[in-house]
């Protein structure tokens, strides 16, 4: 079907400020090319693992496939789609042996969708966002009037996207700030999953650019010791995945060198994704370096807070980056004695995990002005 090929430009860059405009350009994308229209984001690496973001498909069949389906789409992880052009699936796999893999028999054919269409649209050190096109077979394969209508469609689709990836930032520096100064100056970012940084602090940037302890490798949030950027990895896994519901964590790094042990809280962000091309959930990630936190002796954590002495030790215990095993074997008492304590902790403090309880405490305006 025509479509008016400057109005649909027009509508892609009104959508650029305003991501409720891209259902539109999806609509007039349906009518110019006889289709559905998807965005993806892909790893490299890991192609697989690609998700759809952005779709006019079935919602059933996007959930079905970002929980498994992806892994199987021989489209979107072929190697030709490392290699920055259009491609028509056609290319990819013939339609015969298309028709035989377990992606089109339970994906593909209950849809009635049989020929694709994609390319990159932005693409970046460690992943790319993509552009797929898909139609049944009574449309036909895609052919160069296709292809070349998509080129022509393109330099304006990449351009919208960056200018939407800006503002996505913008809105998460906005929200960010407040937790910043929530923070009272410690070091904060706001990490995707994968470890991608959307968003950090002055203080985090000189912290990544010191290459001590944090380290940035292509805007992705990295450990510099190898064991410690698993367990880095593993928190922001933890705190970014959609099931099971997505859990906060605390670790301490101690990096390259004589810096000192640095204390991370890693703090699910709640909500829906903040804009179209902010792939899944985010996370707080707040460092504590050692010349930024006093931590407070026990004395004046049981004064400001009513604590029991034991309640105390162990509060400050886990302001120190250690964990309840090993408080529990360091204090010699039970892990259930522990546990027990640490409830306490909860209801005075008003808190209900070990991350907030931790940034309670450090960030205390009373308690800062504590000696140890």
């Amino acid at each position: 079907m025509r479509i008016d090929r400057d109005e649909l430009i027009g509508d892609i860059y009104s959508a650029a400020t305003d991501s409720a405009g891209w259902s539109r350009v999806f609509a007039k994308f349906r009518q110019a090319f006889a289709g559905h229209t998807a965005v993806y984001t892909r790893l490299h690496a890991a192609p697989e693992t690609h998700q759809l973001l952005a779709t006019d498909l079935d919602p059933g069949f996007v959930r079905l496939y970002n929980g498994g389906y992806n892994a199987l789409n021989v489209w979107a992880t072929s190697p030709l789609n490392q290699a920055g052009s259009i491609v028509i699936s056609e290319q990819i796999i013939p339609r015969g042996e298309l028709e035989r893999t377990e992606f089109y028999g339970d994906w593909l054919r209950p849809q009635r969708l049989k020929h694709a269409l994609t390319c990159p649209l932005v693409r970046q050190e460690h992943r790319s966002l993509n552009l797929g096109l898909v139609r049944d077979d009574r449309r036909g394969e895609y052919g160069t009037a296709d292809s070349r209508l998509l080129a022509s469609l393109l330099p304006h689709l990449r351009r919208a996207i960056e200018i939407a990836t800006r503002t996505e930032a913008l809105a998460l520096t906005r929200s960010a700030s407040l937790d910043t100064l929530a923070a009272d100056g410690s070091c904060l970012l706001v990490v995707g999953r994968g470890g991608e940084i959307h968003f950090a602090s002055p203080e985090a940037e000189a912290l990544l650019c010191e290459a001590r302890v944090l380290t940035s490798r292509g805007r992705r949030l990295a450990g510099v010791d190898r064991a410690e950027n698993g367990k880095l990895a593993g928190a922001i896994e933890a705190a970014t995945r959609e099931a099971p519901v997505p859990t906060g964590g605390l670790l301490a790094l101690d990096g390259r060198g004589r810096t000192g042990r640095h204390s991370l809280a890693v703090t699910p962000i709640s909500g829906e994704r903040v804009g179209l091309f902010c792939e899944g959930r985010l996370c707080l990630v707040l460092v504590a370096r050692p010349r930024d936190v006093t931590i407070p002796a026990a004395a004046a954590l049981a004064a400001v807070f009513d604590l029991t002495p034991a309640e105390a030790r162990l509060a400050r215990a886990l302001c120190n980056g250690e964990t309840l095993a090993d408080y529990a074997a360091a204090s010699g008492v039970s892990a259930t004695t522990v546990k027990t304590h640490l409830r306490a902790l909860f209801a005075k403090i008003g808190v209900n995990r070990q991350v907030d309880l931790v940034r309670a405490v450090l960030t205390n305006p009373v308690l800062g002005r504590a000696s140890l």
